[in-house]
């Protein structure tokens, strides 16, 4: 597909608010008065701009796809049809996947860089992949996904913006395991911050919940009991009390 050229962009855009301008006074008679119906085709227009962002098509080997809004928290009730979405531009296939094909690499690192870049992509430009969108894109299974995040996580002490974790859904308890490991490393949390892709506050959070579990199993608490008190899932508890064995030679009872 060739450039678009201005002058095409403006007739569509003009026929597109007009088409919407004559489906009100046919439709909807009762939005009345034709400067509220120019308001209201005005947004319709800048709502469907912003879904296709670009009509110039991406550079070769780049697709676009609709990936979950960063600030559309999940909230109750809430599904695939009313989850805002924003269209981003992800690579399928680098100049540096490749280069490191020829120069060796298996197909299994050039995946995994592939996976995380998805990730990455979409989260620069405010959109949030799941792992469900990960694996339809590659036509592999989900779990093959994760275990993709989370091998590259834990080997490099990085965050990986999923929605699963950013937003903080399902059982995404990797990426707070790494914020308290790089606090118990002496990292401070504005490092953190930047490290992981998490706000000061999100990270803070994780760290009080570490030191709130450590001072339970310091009074001799079992991780059921501390589950309990404090609220949290057994798996996270068991994490960080992991972390705790680990690093100030606490125990795990169970």
């Amino acid at each position: 597909m060739g450039k678009v050229s201005e002058a095409v962009r403006l007739k569509v855009e003009y026929g597109l608010h007009q088409a919407v301008v004559n489906l009100l006074n046919e439709d909807y008679p009762f939005v009345s008065g034709s400067k509220v119906q120019d308001m209201f085709a005005s947004d319709i227009v800048g709502v469907f701009k912003k879904q296709l962002k670009d009509m110039e098509p991406g550079m070769p080997g780049q697709f676009s796809w609709l990936a979950a809004s960063v600030g559309d928290k999940p909230y109750y009730g809430q599904n695939a049809r009313n989850t805002r979405c924003v269209p981003v531009m992800l690579t399928l296939v680098s100049k540096e996947d490749i280069d490191a094909l020829l120069a060796g690499a298996s197909i299994y690192e050039v995946r995994e860089r592939c996976i995380v870049r998805f990730f990455k992509d979409a989260f620069d430009q405010g959109g949030l992949l799941t792992q469900n969108d990960v694996a339809a894109i590659l036509k592999i299974s989900r779990f093959t996904v994760g275990n993709y995040v989370r091998s590259y996580m834990k080997r490099e002490g990085k965050i990986v913006p999923t929605r699963g974790i950013i937003h903080d859904l399902g059982r995404s308890t990797t990426h707070k395991s790494i914020i308290v490991r790089l606090h118990l490393d002496g990292y401070q949390t504005p490092d953190i911050s930047k490290r992981t892709d998490h706000t000061i506050e999100s990270c803070d959070r994780y760290i009080k919940d570490y030191k709130r579990v450590r001072l339970l199993a310091r009074k001799g608490m079992t991780l059921k009991e501390i589950a309990r008190t404090l609220e949290m899932s057994r798996p996270l508890v068991r994490d960080y009390l992991k972390l705790y064995e680990e690093y100030e030679n606490g125990g795990i009872n169970e």
